[in-house]
């Protein structure tokens, strides 16, 4: 065999092997994102990347739209339970809590074009809740993955929590369609985008429970939000 095209077989060889092992290797995607993202009202949220998902630690706090447009803070019960407009509150009207917890806010504020998100998040549908429970085991296990450990934010017993998602879950309550605060403490409850139905989406977290719900409400509840990046 002359030598040029034993050259030309051995690099024909050389090829194939590489493009096999090139097909065979899995590159690992690398998402980036920010360590932390700032709102409207320059409150500042860490972010933590789970699978391939990058979430806000806390619950949002903002009483603007990203246009700067206030979201106006409802008090009074009656008025509360009434609203088909946007509308935010802290619970149990005591806004120290909402500086750990988070802002409760109504379904309006949740599919309002002016959006609550900083630029570049969104609040999560359905399907992306399903992604987040489904890494993290299913919806019966996912909850104590996702919940901050030890009971400075939750009650006794805060069944199973590990927080090894770096979810970081605290108890923030909610504010029941009649407009009476309930559950702080005992639950987290989380707003789910749906702009098609006046039933409300929620994931719920118990303090006696490592799972987490899939829950529908009547229009007129107060949920938290957190907030996923695009």
């Amino acid at each position: 065999m002359n030598t040029p095209l034993k050259l030309r077989k051995i690099n024909l060889v050389l090829l194939i092997i590489f493009t096999i092992l090139q097909s065979n290797c899995k590159k690992e995607k690398k998402i980036e994102f920010p360590s932390t993202v700032t709102d409207i009202d320059g409150n500042i949220y860490h972010t933590v990347l789970i699978n391939e998902q990058v979430w806000m630690v806390e619950n949002l706090k903002t009483i603007h739209f990203q246009n700067g447009d206030s979201i106006p803070n409802v008090v009074d019960d009656t008025l509360w339970s009434k609203l088909t407009t946007p509308a935010y509150c802290d619970f149990s009207n005591n806004s120290a809590l909402s500086q750990v917890s988070g802002r409760l806010y109504n379904h309006s504020v949740t599919v309002d074009g002016r959006k609550i998100c900083p630029p570049g998040w969104h609040i999560p549908n359905s399907n992306e809740w399903g992604l987040l429970s489904g890494f993290l085991g299913g919806g019966n296990f996912a909850g104590g993955k996702m919940k901050e450990t030890g009971t400075a934010h939750w009650r006794i017993p805060n069944f199973n929590a590990t927080n090894e998602s770096g979810f970081t879950a605290v108890s923030s309550g909610m504010r029941n369609s009649a407009g009476h605060f309930q559950q702080y403490g005992t639950s987290a409850n989380w707003h789910v985008y749906n702009p098609s139905t006046e039933m409300v989406g929620c994931r719920l977290i118990y303090n006696d429970s490592e799972s987490l719900n899939v829950t529908g409400w009547n229009e007129g509840v107060g949920f938290s939000i957190r907030c996923i990046m695009d």
